[in-house]
């Protein structure tokens, strides 16, 4: 990671969220939250579930390759920025926005 620094849970949470916050976040995303536990080895990591509309991607696959470019900038924007934990993000389906 870019800092040895350790953070604690609310910095990397605060960290993230002003990450997030600051970048261009593709149509199709509903909502995202953050989660903080030791990922599947025991490691300390924080989670981003990016919530996405379904309907939305099923109709423009394309905009899935944007998706996936914005979760892989998050996580090198994230290690870039010293979060001290191991920067996971999934992205979850979620239904389609009422109008």
């Amino acid at each position: 990671m870019a800092s040895s620094t350790h953070h604690s849970e609310s910095e990397d949470r605060q960290l993230l969220e002003a990450l997030i916050k600051g970048m261009d976040i593709p149509p199709g995303v509903l909502s995202f939250d953050i989660e903080i536990h030791d990922d599947s080895t025991g490691d300390p990591s924080i989670f981003l579930l990016v919530k996405i509309d379904e309907k939305f991607i099923e109709a423009r696959r394309k905009r899935f390759n944007e998706l996936w470019t914005f979760t892989d900038d998050v996580q090198r924007q994230a290690l870039k920025l010293g979060i001290s934990r191991w920067p996971y993000v999934r992205l979850v389906s979620g239904p389609s926005r009422r109008r």
